[in-house]
């Protein structure tokens, strides 16, 4: 933890504010009550135990935007996924490269995020001064305002989309990709995005973080979701970076009356990460579907925290995390499930399953409900296990052998996430996560 009479010497005291920058004050505030809440979080805070952001604090990070200019990111470095991809939106090292340039249509509409938002747009964007909740409020809709590294974000964010889709249209996919190269010094990207869905309206997001880096780095980033009634947004967030990255990431979900989100989070990187899953709802009739899988080998780690805040009558939640493990990988799975007092007729249910593939494997689960309310249907639960013996020797009598077995029986478990998955290209990386799977040293040893 970074006391508060050490603000003056650490390293995010040092980070310089654009010249001019109107909203220096308001970013300077957010970082000043980051360091009042406590800094960077420790294992001795419970939402945090399990999650080692020590080197976070100790490590001298420098922004991007505060780097010398890498040459800029030329189209044949980009995966052929990304390539290929038919409407697309590209940050290299938190720089847009061509959000100015993507032409509006059915109802679509991408811009860069400014970095002023004005006053009615400050609370839509997550800009609320931390701290305690109102008394009296029957639920606590700001919490993820409060996470520390959100308040980090607000102060410290320079690139980023804002994404908007006119009422009742039908926009589409579109691809949101941040990539990141090493700069040969610690380097962090503090990325935050506004995706705004007007009433009837439509939208499949596909929100992939990726990069490399020997150096050590940190991705922090905000995706905020807004969905006006009865608005239906298909998101999915794919984690690929590698290396000596630290991923820290959070995306918010607000909905209104009869709105619906499908999101899925696929962790596929072979680093460090926490991502940090919020669902608001609203209103009568809100829906959500909060999916996640993790494939982990080697040392990964992958700490996936849900939130899912039932402030209304008659709303659906529906929460499934799924993990597989080989060789010293690790896996959390922390999920809150939140009924308001009043939000009678709430149904939620929350499921983390994980598959153990090495003995040295490990996973922490802790589902959880909240419950404030009478005449809701609320049920969670977890389950840690092997493959199943039965079923391998039923495929080795078929003629099968083991690691064709193993497979088989690995892809099965991962394909309830996997096939929810609307594009083809993103289903793709996650089979080429699952062979990273099979080559591991513990796979089917």
């Amino acid at each position: 933890m970074v006391e508060p009479a050490a603000v003056e010497t650490h390293y995010l005291d040092e980070i310089p504010l654009r010249e001019g920058d109107r909203y220096a004050v308001r970013r300077t505030e957010a970082v000043r009550q980051f360091f009042r809440s406590g800094g960077f979080p420790t294992a001795t805070l419970e939402d945090w135990r399990f999650s080692d952001l020590d080197g976070l604090g100790r490590t001298g990070y420098r922004r991007y935007s505060d780097s010398p200019a890498l040459v800029p990111l030329q189209d044949e470095e980009l995966p052929g996924w990304v390539s290929g991809f038919g409407r697309r939106v590209l940050l290299s090292e938190g720089r847009p490269l061509n959000a100015a340039e993507f032409q509006p249509g059915n109802g679509l509409d991408v811009r860069d995020l400014p970095p002023v938002p004005t006053a009615e747009e400050e609370r839509d964007w997550g800009f609320v001064a931390p701290g305690a909740p109102p008394e009296g409020t029957e639920a606590d809709l700001d919490a993820p305002l409060r996470n520390p590294l959100e308040m980090l974000n607000a102060g410290l964010f320079d690139c980023g989309f804002r994404v908007r889709v006119g009422q009742r249209a039908d926009a589409g996919p579109i691809l949101l990709y941040s990539l990141r190269r090493d700069v040969g010094h610690p380097a962090m990207l503090h990325p935050r995005s506004v995706i705004e869905l007007a009433p009837g309206s439509r939208l499949t997001v596909i929100e992939a973080h990726d990069g490399d880096s020997a150096t050590a780095g940190w991705t922090n980033p905000s995706t905020f979701c807004h969905l006006g009634e009865d608005a239906e947004l298909r998101y999915v967030r794919v984690e690929l970076e590698t290396g000596n990255i630290a991923h820290t990431g959070r995306v918010t979900f607000h909905l209104a009356r009869n709105a619906r989100v499908r999101s899925t989070v696929l962790s596929l990187s072979g680093g460090r990460s926490r991502t940090d899953t919020t669902a608001i709802l609203t209103a009568e009739g809100a829906e959500v579907d909060l999916d996640g899988l993790f494939l982990g080998v080697e040392q990964a780690k992958a700490d996936q925290h849900t939130l899912a805040i039932h402030a209304a009558r008659h709303t659906t939640s529906r929460q499934l995390f799924k993990n597989v493990l080989s060789d010293e990988a690790s896996a959390v799975f922390d999920g809150t499930v939140v009924v308001a007092p009043g939000a009678i007729g709430t149904d939620a249910t929350q499921a983390n399953r994980n598959l153990l593939l090495s003995r040295k494997a490990v996973v922490h689960t802790r589902p959880r409900l909240e419950i404030n309310a009478d005449d809701v249907k609320c049920a969670h639960g977890a389950a840690i296990g092997r493959l199943d013996e039965d079923a391998l020797f039923y495929l080795r009598s078929r003629g099968l052998g083991r690691m064709d077995s193993h497979e088989i029986l690995v892809r099965g478990f991962a394909g309830e996430v996997v096939e929810k998955v609307p594009v083809e290209s993103v289903r793709a990386l996650a089979a080429a996560g699952l062979q990273r799977v099979r080559e591991s040293r513990s796979f089917a040893a």
